[in-house]
This record gives structure tokens, C-alpha cells and sequence, in this order.
């Protein structure tokens, strides 16, 4: 149920923006720059990710009028080795995204698709779960997915947008969780294999732009 509200949440709450900015006339700058000055390039930071303490940052590009590419990187090294915690987080994806009302500031309605790249090792004393390959580095064996995303960045100032999107697609992989193995050292207690279809990408960004 939280887990609905949450893809709800993030679907209709730029739509209500919007159109609260339209037909009211409001806007949430009062940079009276023109709104159709060019901007070419996109530097962000994924706030859903950060909350989460996954350090992150994004970038897009313009590709003519219309279209944009990106990308995103996230990382995070966290660990207790003294009580066996470990928060470790990497991963990315490229997309690419058509602007309904042209690129120009990388504002308004986005659809687009993208591909991805995660792995991590998680561990909460003692017990934990990775994916990746047993005994080897983490990007040995990454989970990979693909999908579609919708999304609408908000003007905020003349420099500053913040953009909401949500994809949903598949992601496929390989998890393992473990625990402590009597002659030391860890052992595996379960694989499986994740084939997941659903929302793969959640983003509420603050971007600066050029």
C-alpha cells in the first residue's frame, strides 16, 4: 500500500503543479528572464537517493530541439566493521527523453526510456544480502533493467529546476543473502533470481542549468 501511494504521489503531483501554474497565471520564480532562453546543459541530484544516503549526481545534454540525453551515477561506501553494518550502493542508468515543449531550460513534460545498472551489499549485523558474484567484486554480476519513464521538471529560477519522474520497466539479476559461517568467514543461505516488472526509477531532482 505505501508502496502505491508513493508511484501516486509522484504521478499527480507535478500534474497538479502544472496546472496550477497554468491557470492561475502563478509562477515560482520571479526571474522575469525569458523562458525561452536556450539551455544546453543539466547538472542535478537525485534528493529521493540522498535521502537514502546514496550520494548521486545526474547530467543531460540537449540533442537538437526537442530531445536530451542523460545520465546518473550513484555511490555509497557506508560500514561498521565492529558491528557488521554495511550500506554499500552502486549504480546508474543512461536515458534519453523528448520534450514536449522543446528542450529549451529542460522544463515541462518528458517521456523517454532508459537503461540501468545496480548492485549493492547490504549487511545489518551479521546477516545481509548482495548482488553481485560470491566472493568476487560487486560489479562482477550487476542487476540490468530497462524501461519507460514519464516526468515534468518545475521551473524554480532562472537556473534551478526540480524534476519529477517516475520509469517502470524490467530489471533482472541475481540475489544472495548470507550469514556467518561457524569456521569463520560468510556462507550463502539463498539465491534467487529477480525478474522484476514494475517501477524500476523514482527521481525528485534539483538540477542547475546552463
Amino acid at each position: 500500500m505505501k508502496r502505491l501511494f508513493l508511484i501516486l504521489a509522484l504521478a499527480v503531483l507535478p500534474l497538479c503543479v502544472h496546472a496550477i501554474g497554468v491557470d492561475d497565471g502563478l509562477r515560482l520564480s520571479a526571474d522575469p528572464q525569458d523562458d525561452n532562453e536556450q539551455t544546453s546543459f543539466n547538472i542535478k541530484t537525485n534528493l529521493a537517493y540522498d535521502a537514502l544516503m546514496v550520494p548521486n549526481i545526474g547530467v543531460d545534454f540537449a540533442l537538437g530541439t526537442n530531445w536530451s540525453v542523460g545520465a546518473n551515477v550513484m555511490y555509497a561506501w557506508w560500514d561498521n566493521k565492529e558491528k557488521y553494518k554495511y550500506w554499500r550502493v552502486f549504480g546508474g542508468d543512461l536515458n534519453f527523453r523528448y520534450w514536449f515543449g522543446g528542450n529549451t531550460g529542460f522544463r515541462g513534460h518528458h517521456l523517454g526510456f532508459y537503461g540501468q545498472v545496480l548492485t549493492f551489499d547490504l549487511e545489518n549485523g551479521n546477516r545481509g544480502i548482495m548482488i553481485g558474484s560470491p566472493g568476487y567484486h560487486v560489479w562482477k554480476k550487476p542487476m540490468y533493467g530497462a524501461g519507460f519513464e514519464y516526468g515534468y521538471s518545475l521551473r524554480l529560477h532562472r537556473h534551478w529546476n526540480i524534476d519529477f519522474t517516475l520509469g517502470l520497466g524490467y530489471i533482472n539479476g541475481d540475489a544472495y543473502k548470507y550469514a556467518p559461517a561457524e569456521e569463520g568467514g560468510f556462507q550463502i543461505t539463498r539465491r534467487k533470481t529477480v525478474n522484476w516488472f514494475g517501477p524500476t526509477k523514482a527521481e525528485i531532482s534539483i538540477a542547475y542549468h546552463l
